[in-house]
């Protein structure tokens, strides 16, 4: 009687194993739902929250980008300093 309900056999599973996608949450992200406390379905359903949001990472771009600079800038004047000086 199952024979007739479903006529074909289920495929076995497979034994090769199946590729995980890791979801990395970025610290930016973090910090606009440590902040906000808002999921990502909020911001993908509410253009509201997107822009928000969006406004929210740019200026926590522009702060990383400022750290960078600074730090660079203060390797390139401590490299001066050892040239001058050896």
């Amino acid at each position: 009687m199952p024979d007739l309900i479903f006529p074909e056999v289920a495929p076995a599973p497979s034994l090769a194993p199946t590729p995980v996608v890791t979801v990395i949450c970025r610290e930016p992200l973090l910090a606009i739902h440590e902040i906000l406390a808002i999921s990502i379905h909020d911001v993908t359903n509410c253009p509201g929250w997107k822009n928000i949001v969006r406004d929210f990472y740019k200026v926590t771009r522009r702060i990383e980008n400022e750290g960078w600079l600074r730090r660079r800038a203060d390797e390139l004047r401590h490299d001066a300093w050892v040239k001058a000086h050896l």
